[in-house]
């Protein structure tokens, strides 16, 4: 046999050995398409190697093992357990370690598709178990059977198709089936989670997805839609709203030093409550937000009088 092939015949019959301790002698030949001679000769040769082989009799057949750890430097493992690692590696808090982990796990395992998970530094079983559903969820196109807790409803059951695991906040993006409509779940307010069996997977293209969450403002969509917002900050508040700004917007500088802050986001009344906050260092310049911020101070004057 040639060089080359030779090569590639004690090749496959190492990683034979990474995939499966022990074999017989006549379903390893079978494996690495040689014959029992053959291999006899090419295991002998790596046992006089280094590579610790044992071997073992037992009428009428013959076992060749490597000893559990036998990898210098490392560890065996299969493609599923390699995943796994990569499941829970990724939603380590950013750093060189994780960085470290990661690059020497990829090569050997699926991790999940990008954009899809990132680390949450949150502990707990049934946040832990969620985030492990919901990956499997979004790559294997599987809906949860979830139960929820919402600040107005109180808890309740709903069934999701998880779409993606937004990496700016705690939060699953999911099709609510109930709704008929994606809507973000919080994963601290998840109380229980599984596998829903009875109901069917919806996939959301992913124009629609990334459409959702560049449209959010501090991971809230308003489900009446997008539109332009926009509002003015004076110069002296200018320098601290710039750097404390809701995601979702962006901001310039006026001739005059404050700030034109703007988006196209579904968030009117989180902007709008944004915008109240400031008091006399802003002024909202769009229609609708006009509106809306004059109607919250309405409120809270109509409240403060009834006080």
């Amino acid at each position: 046999m040639g060089a080359r092939s030779r090569y590639e015949t004690v090749a496959k019959v190492v990683i034979a050995f990474t995939r499966k301790r022990t074999w017989t002698q006549a379903d390893l030949a079978r494996e690495v398409a040689l014959q029992p001679r053959q291999l006899r000769k090419v295991l002998m040769e790596l046992s006089e190697a280094g590579v610790p082989l044992e071997r073992e009799e037992e009428h009428p057949q013959v076992y060749w093992s490597v000893p559990k750890g036998w990898l210098p430097g490392g560890v065996s493992l299969d493609g599923e357990l390699v995943t796994r690692a990569l499941g829970l590696v990724i939603r380590l808090p950013p750093g060189s370690d994780r960085d470290h982990l990661l690059e020497a796990l990829a090569p050997f395992g699926q991790a999940p598709g990008p954009g899809v998970v990132e680390h949450h530094g949150r502990q707990g079983d049934v946040v832990d178990q969620l985030w492990r559903l919901a990956i499997e969820g979004i790559e294997h196109n599987r809906a949860l059977r979830v139960r929820y807790r919402s600040t107005k409803r109180g808890s309740s059951a709903r069934s999701i198709s998880p779409q993606r695991i937004d990496q700016s906040s705690n939060h699953l993006l999911a099709f609510c089936h109930k709704a008929q409509a994606l809507r973000r779940f919080h994963f601290d307010r998840v109380e229980q989670v599984a596998f829903d069996a009875c109901e069917q997977y919806v996939h959301i293209d992913k124009r629609r997805v990334d459409a959702f969450l560049t449209e959010s403002v501090d991971g809230f969509h308003d489900p009446a839609g997008a539109r332009e917002l926009a509002f003015y900050v004076r110069p002296s508040a200018a320098p601290w709203v710039a750097e404390d700004l809701p995601d979702g917007l962006e901001h310039e500088r006026t001739d005059d030093g404050g700030l034109y802050v703007h988006g196209y986001v579904a968030g009117l009344g989180q902007v709008a409550r944004y915008v109240v906050g400031l008091g006399a260092e802003a002024e909202a310049e769009t229609p609708e937000l006009r509106d809306a911020v004059e109607a919250l101070a309405q409120g809270a004057l109509e409240s403060g009088g009834k006080a």
